[in-house]
């Protein structure tokens, strides 16, 4: 991974507006800057886009004090390849009174440059794409700040992690994870092996339970076959029995079918004989009904014509009545027509007085409106004249700028003059007769002429520097005079716009009073005009027209309620007489044909009771005749019953042979299912045997202990290198695979022994400078590695504050070590905040910080 450029946005102490920090041209740098000014938050910068990761924070205390949101996104090659990530974060943000705190939120964005420009290639959310990146980088964090990121205070990271934890840094650095991962497949194979040779054992233990049976099995197929012969002849013999009963029943059948419609005849004329008794009976009634009716014929109809009389005036009365109804209600819509125009001139008078009280309130403003509009034209000018003043004063303010710059440029020359001077006099000083210019002879003598001469200008110029100096602050301790002044006036001016708005709204609400006199005006007008109609009823004239024509009308109507109330009453007291009036006509018309009728149903039921006695006679002697029927029914039944019980039987000891038969049949093949089972249950063993055996080879003591057993020595070899260099010789460290316990026993373990002149001692007993050599030596044997066997290819190297432990002469080592190391990186950025090792490197990255946020300078 080579690094290109870098943008942050409220990102710790780098606010918003920055420039991108370019890495293109850049092999070998140095961040230096004062402490606190944000060196190392580039670094967290980057390890924050790729990973999420910076030193242990979190993400909200990452962001700037003040912002809520920030962004970091990070270009770099990997395998000539351009990538992009960006990583954005909201500030988590608490709710309102009684809500919760709302979470932050986290974006990341993963692209990479084709022919066809930028492409995502994100996952589906942010840990899908944190995974994407790893394995696109094939590292994750933990690897990174443990081989080529020595980030500040932790460059012994690696060295004081425990053994257990060095090894799988070691693992991750060779790619181990890939024999991990075959390890677990072979482990789940493994188990799916064992679950298939487990259901295969299973599987044949049911089979040999199965076959166990085979002689019970013969036994019960020998039982059913003699049950199926005894059944079959008892069958036999019950339906020959049940066959006799069925000939003689099949005798009898139509003698009985005959006693069947006899009965169904005999129920049918008992029926029709009690339906024309009933017939008779309602016959006679109603001839009976009849004659009375027509005995108070004189009577009835008497009634009737006076009830006739009575309904033709109450019909005449009601057309009156429905008259003098709707002549009413003429009258009560009129008057209510009247009503509704008297109602809207009385809303309009309404209207118009409110209208007219709420103009005259409004109207008696316009005295004070006036007065404070003059006070404003008064306090505007004044605030004019504030204006010219303020305009004097700062083209003065300009004017004395300008002289202030003249004169600290002359300051400047003045220095940059005297500063040779000193040079100049500095080589006069060591005290050679040779001219410190053009190298000619010059003498005692004339060196000590050239020396005063230079004394007086010197002199000279430091007079004019210091006068220079005088009136360049006096012109400042002016310029603070007139700013002062322009405060006072600016604070005295920052009213006048508001003064302005208002003179613009007391002008504008006077115009609109002037409106509302001449509204006032027309509305008084329109008052009185209202008035006047109500009070002369100068309205409504064509409906007061026609309301007195319906009151004439209504007064000659001929109608007397009390008649008419009478009448009706007289009409309810009657109201019977219709129905026997209707009865009289219909006796008239039916006795008649009722009396023919009543003779013919007496004809028809003397005829049908003398059909009933023949038909019980013939009943009687077909009964005799089928006394035998109920036997054999009953016999036949019995048959039926026990010829079905010996078919049922029959049917069970068939299938009982059939089970029989069938399950022999099954165990043949069960038996050759048991060899083929046998056959699979030997080849899953041997399958578990050869997983078994690849899981041990695959494992942390098998094929990956060999891997890092091949790598330490590449280790150690790579870390003395340089350790020598830094150390001119004395200093080199062993890694140790295997440690003997107290008991005795070999132990697996990653221990780190380091020797110098005095010996071989703990790692934790060297001083801080020997140990960040110790630390940089492995962290670069590490990197080396990591490129040459993970095929991570980092490609850059990130040494953050590893001087200050160290005296000048291993400062000196470590430079050249770096040095030393720079072919194997593209990039190596070195950061520091010592002074005298800025000029050791080609190209610096200025760091400072300001009231706005830190900022980068490239040098």
């Amino acid at each position: 991974m080579i690094p290109v450029a870098l943008r942050l946005r409220n990102f710790m102490c780098y606010r918003e507006g920055l420039p991108p920090l370019e890495f293109g041209d850049i092999h070998l740098a140095c961040l230096s800057g004062p402490n606190g000014a944000g060196k190392s938050a580039l670094l967290d910068a980057i390890t924050w886009a790729l990973w999420g990761r910076a030193r242990g924070r979190t993400d909200d205390d990452l962001i700037s004090t003040g912002a809520n949101e920030m962004e970091v996104e990070f270009e770099f090659l990997l395998e000539g390849t351009p990538y992009r990530v960006r990583r954005q974060r909201e500030r988590a943000q608490r709710g309102g009174a009684g809500a919760g705190k709302k979470s932050g939120r986290t974006r990341l964005e993963l692209e990479a440059f084709g022919p066809l420009g930028w492409r995502s290639i994100a996952g589906e959310n942010v840990p899908q794409t944190e995974r994407r990146i790893v394995d696109l980088l094939r590292m994750d964090y933990e690897t990174f700040v443990n081989s080529s990121f020595l980030l500040q205070g932790k460059a012994d990271l690696f060295t004081l992690k425990p053994p257990a934890e060095r090894k799988q840094v070691l693992a991750d650095i060779l790619g181990l994870a890939y024999y991990e991962r075959l390890e677990e497949r072979a482990r789940e194979r493994l188990r799916l092996e064992e679950r298939r040779v487990q259901d295969l054992a299973i599987a044949l233990e049911a089979l040999e339970r199965q076959l166990a049976r085979q002689e019970e099995l013969e036994r019960a197929k020998e039982q059913a076959a003699q049950d199926v012969a005894r059944w079959q002849e008892e069958l036999d013999r019950q339906w020959r029995a049940l066959e006799e009963v069925r000939a003689r029943m099949s005798e009898l059948e139509a003698q009985r079918l005959h006693l069947t419609e006899t009965e169904k005849r005999r129920t049918r004329l008992k029926s029709e004989v009690e339906q024309l008794r009933a017939r008779c009976a309602q016959q006679q009634e109603r001839v009976e009904a009849a004659r009375r009716i027509l005995e108070q014929a004189p009577e009835i109809e008497a009634a009737y014509m006076h009830f006739r009389q009575l309904q033709e005036r109450n019909e005449e009365l009601s057309r009156m009545a429905g008259q003098r109804l709707a002549l009413a209600e003429q009258v009560r819509e009129l008057e209510q027509a009247i009503e509704r125009e008297r109602s809207r001139y009385v809303t309009e008078r309404e209207v118009l007085r409110r209208q007219i009280a709420e103009r005259e309130h409004r109207l008696r403003e316009r005295p004070q409106l006036l007065e404070r509009l003059n006070r404003l034209a008064q306090q505007l000018e004044q605030a004019q004249e504030l204006e010219q003043q303020r305009t004097a004063l700062q083209a003065e303010e300009r004017a004395r700028m300008e002289t202030v710059q003249t004169l600290r440029a002359e300051c400047q020359r003045l220095r940059e003059e005297m500063s040779l001077l000193r040079e100049k006099l500095a080589l006069l000083a060591e005290g050679e007769a040779n001219c410190p210019l053009c190298q000619s002879p010059l003498g005692a003598e004339g060196l000590e002429r050239v020396r005063r001469s230079y004394e007086a200008e010197d002199k000279e110029k430091r007079d004019l520097y210091r006068a220079r100096e005088a009136a360049a602050q006096q012109e400042e301790k002016e310029i603070a005079r007139l700013r002062g002044k322009l405060q006072e006036l600016e604070e005295q001016l920052r009213g006048r716009s508001l003064l302005e708005q208002e003179r613009a709204v007391l002008e504008r609400m006077l115009a609109e009073l002037e409106h509302l006199a001449q509204d006032q005006a027309r509305d008084q007008a329109a008052l009185a005009s209202i008035e006047n109609t109500l009070a002369g009823g100068d309205f409504a004239h064509e409906a007061r027209r026609a309301l007195t024509a319906v009151r004439q009308e209504l007064e000659t109507l001929p109608y007397d309620r009390a008649e008419h109330d009478a009448l009706r009453k007289e009409l309810l007291r009657l109201r019977g007489i219709e129905g026997e009036y209707r009865q009289l006509t219909a006796a008239r018309m039916q006795l008649e044909a009722e009396e023919r009728l009543l003779g013919e149903t007496r004809t028809a039921l003397l005829e049908r009771e003398d059909e009933l006695q023949c038909v019980e006679t013939q009943l009687q002697q077909l009964q005799e005749v089928l006394a035998e029927w109920a036997a054999l029914q009953h016999r036949r039944q019995q048959l039926e019953s026990a010829w079905k019980s010996a078919q049922l039987q029959l049917q069970r000891a068939d299938q009982a042979l059939g089970a029989a038969l069938g399950e022999l049949q099954q165990l043949e093949r069960l038996g050759e299912e048991r060899k083929e089972k046998e056959r699979e249950l030997k080849k899953r063993r041997d399958q578990v045997a050869i997983y078994q055996e690849l899981l041990e080879s695959l494992g942390k003591r098998g094929v990956q202990a060999m891997l890092i057993e091949s790598a330490v020595p590449e280790i150690e070899q790579e870390a003395n290198l340089l350790l020598r260099q830094m150390s001119d010789g004395e200093m080199s460290v062993q890694v140790a695979m295997q440690r003997v316990t107290q008991k005795g026993t070999v132990q697996e373990t990653l221990d780190i022994h380091v020797s110098d002149l005095r010996g071989t001692r703990p790692y934790e007993m060297f001083s801080g400078g020997e140990k960040l050599r110790i630390d940089f030596a492995l962290r670069i044997a590490l990197s080396r590695l990591l490129a040459r066997r993970a095929g991570a290819r980092l490609q850059t190297l990130v040494i953050d504050e590893g001087f200050g432990s160290q005296d000048t002469q291993g400062r000196e080592k470590l430079v050249e070590a770096i040095h030393s190391v720079e072919g194997d990186f593209e990039k190596i950025l070195v950061i520091t905040h010592l002074q005298e090792l800025k000029e050791r490197f080609p190209v610096r990255i200025e760091i400072e910080r300001t009231e706005e946020g830190s900022r980068w300078t490239m040098v």
